[in-house]
């Protein structure tokens, strides 16, 4: 249970991450 736990706190975070990454890339393309 608990290493199932950790993986999906681990693909939550993954996937922020690519959402930050792509707000980054949205807005240095707009300026």
């Amino acid at each position: 249970m608990e290493i199932m736990q950790v993986t999906g706190s681990l693909v939550c975070t993954q996937r922020v991450a690519g959402l930050d990454h792509s707000n980054l890339r949205i807005l240095r393309t707009a300026k």
